[in-house]
């Protein structure tokens, strides 16, 4: 498993939490809804690569195209980086880019940065992923037991 892979799955995690914590305290009936709560969430960390953290820095100082195509709450999760990152940056003058994102993004995040249904469906899809990595164990544990 690689390292994205590994931020997808804590991910996936740390937002199951957080959904039985607020189903629990607000009874949204709805899935959805309560995924437009969750999101606003504080969580632990900001479920990015230090590398991809330093390349959307470097879209930010270069004006690049890829700043107008993202979605608002990416936009405000790199704002929030990027703020973070001059303040360290002040703090640590002789740290590399990559050393100062590797400590901003194990920060909490004061929300998700996520929209309510990409979180949703995001949910939906490594829900799925984890029934099917349970059914080929079991599988391959009946196949392989005498």
């Amino acid at each position: 498993m690689n390292y994205d892979d590994e931020l997808k799955w804590r991910k996936y995690r740390d937002m199951r939490k957080v959904y039985k914590r607020i189903v629990w305290q607000e009874w949204h009936t709805l899935r959805r809804r309560v995924f437009q709560s969750v999101v606003k969430q504080p969580f632990p960390c900001f479920y990015i690569s230090a590398e991809y953290c330093v390349k959307m820095f470097r879209w930010k100082e270069s004006d690049s195209r890829h700043l107008h195509t993202m979605q608002p709450p990416t936009r405000r999760k790199l704002e929030h980086l990027y703020a973070r990152y001059l303040e360290v940056k002040g703090e640590h003058p002789t740290a590399s880019k990559i050393e100062i994102c590797s400590m901003i993004i194990e920060e909490p995040a004061p929300e998700l940065f996520m929209t309510g249904d990409s979180a949703y469906n995001f949910y939906l899809d490594m829900q799925r992923k984890e029934r099917l990595l349970k059914q080929l164990n079991e599988t391959h544990t009946n196949t392989h037991t005498p």
